[in-house]
């Protein structure tokens, strides 16, 4: 069995929830001062119509996506293609429901608050020397585990030996720390002794709301290390408020300090790993905690396809299925509460969607 690569990186623009437009108009018409939006976005429609029936020579949906995207944020060339690439994969119904929300949200400068795509961000890379192979670690997609499986991968007895289980492979407990950990493609590349297309790249990417609400509960409710915040609200404003820091002056942060942490935890999954002039040389694995079978068979098929043996497949797999790190929110009655509270608040929503209106996604991975 090989696995396929996923074709060029594909953008679902619209609902993270799988909410329908009408739906998502229902949060917005709940929400006061808003209501011009709604109206300048029937008033499009009606002039569509007119124009339509005029014979007037309109751009294509795809068209009309790309500019009123290309022109709302500074990009770069090969971000715009990506995006265009993305576009042109959507079906009619995502196509339509991002054209209407993207108005909403964004419709004209002043009211528009979205999060640009692919924004720069540094990222981490662990790799397993024998087989070629670089993951992209990102915060909250299950960064400990992978932590440890590339660690085995790379040198399996730093494992086998460590004083410290499978599941607590953080911090200065790191069996592999400064062995197989790297900050750029090009340490990558010099470790690995290889060409950059000759080594095989890959991320976890994490259901966008999932995640989220994982790192509030268990980074701000539990663990009180985001500045004190211990509420969506708060941890919106300073979100939106670290985001322009970083986007227009730079500042990420201390290692340590409440900025950083919050911004390694939460800021959009699409700014790290270079994504935005790279995707198309990832394997992407989607997964969501509810379908934690599929994650194990679509790493078994990755693994399989660089040359990792049976036994040490085997022995991820049993690690994946038998247990949790302490950091695991999955199933925690705290969640569930605070995720009604987002969900059930227009404003909130507003919010939420303005951060992750670009949401990572790709077809499930196939075997040939």
């Amino acid at each position: 069995m090989r696995m396929k690569r996923p074709n060029l990186f594909s953008m679902l623009f619209g609902f993270l929830l799988g909410l329908s437009f009408h739906f998502f108009t229902t949060y917005y018409l709940e929400t006061t001062n808003h209501s011009n939006n709604l109206n300048y976005l029937h008033n499009a429609k009606r002039e569509l119509s007119s124009q339509d029936k005029l014979g007037v020579k309109m751009e294509k949906p795809t068209q009309s996506l790309q500019k009123k995207i290309e022109q709302s944020f500074h990009i770069n060339a090969a971000q715009r293609a990506t995006i265009r690439s993305a576009i042109s994969r959507l079906e009619e119904r995502e196509l339509k429901n991002a054209i209407e929300i993207f108005d909403v949200l964004c419709s004209n400068e002043k009211t528009c608050h979205l999060q640009p795509p692919f924004v720069y961000l540094p990222s981490q890379y662990k790799i397993a020397k024998k087989y070629g192979l670089t993951a992209c670690s990102i915060f909250k997609n299950m960064s400990t585990i992978l932590m440890a499986i590339m660690c085995y991968l790379h040198e399996p007895q730093r494992i086998l030996n460590s004083k410290w289980s499978f599941y607590e492979q953080w911090d200065t407990r790191r069996a592999c720390l400064g062995y197989n950990e790297l900050d750029t493609w090009p340490q990558v590349a010099w470790k690995l002794g290889r060409k950059m297309e000759d080594i095989t790249k890959f991320a976890l990417i994490r259901e966008p709301m999932e995640k989220f609400m994982s790192a509030y509960t268990n980074q701000c409710l539990t663990a009180n290390k985001c500045g004190g915040c211990q509420n969506l609200t708060c941890i919106f404003e300073m979100l939106e408020q670290n985001s322009e820091d970083y986007r227009l002056r730079g500042l990420f942060g201390v290692s340590g300090q409440p900025r950083s942490h919050v911004n390694a935890h939460f800021l959009p999954q699409n700014w790290r790993c270079e994504f935005g002039t790279m995707i198309d040389d990832y394997v992407l694995i989607n997964y969501n905690s509810s379908d934690s079978a599929v994650l194990i068979r679509d790493l078994e098929q990755l693994f399989d396809d660089v040359g990792v043996d049976r036994e040490s497949i085997r022995f991820i797999s049993n690690k994946l299925s038998s247990g949790r790190t302490c950091h695991s929110t999955i199933g925690k009655k705290e969640l569930v509460s605070e995720r009604e509270k987002l969900e059930g608040d227009p404003r909130l929503m507003r919010r939420y969607l303005n951060f992750f209106f670009f949401r990572l996604s790709h077809p499930r991975l196939s075997v040939a």
